[in-house]
């Protein structure tokens, strides 16, 4: 029995630029004026949570090229408060006289 698909152009673009092996996608880097830019398929963004405008973190692990949603770091005020110490805290600075409507 013969089934009818239809693809759209970007579609098959996409198709044809990506190769799945092996639960890895291969694609293309390509020339994004003085940059390189990577096209990540669509499937893969939504598996990674990550959209138009999100950040990543690049970096090397082995050799290989490593890119990763950017996690912001989430900060308990106990946590930070803890952390500080004679050692690094700094002195009071002295910024002059008041000239406005400063409280003294």
């Amino acid at each position: 029995m013969a089934s009818n698909v239809l693809v759209d152009a970007a579609t098959l673009r996409v198709y044809t630029q990506c190769i799945s092996t092996e639960g890895s996608v291969r694609t293309t880097i390509q020339k994004w004026g003085n940059s390189l830019g990577l096209r990540i398929p669509r499937a893969l963004a939504e598996e990674a949570g990550v959209v138009a405008g999100s950040e990543v973190d690049l970096s090397i692990r082995r050799g290989d090229l490593v890119v990763k949603p950017a996690r912001r770091t989430k900060y308990r005020l106990n946590d930070l408060l803890r952390q500080i110490t004679s050692k690094n805290t700094h002195a009071e600075v002295d910024v002059g006289a008041p000239v406005g409507r400063e409280a003294l």
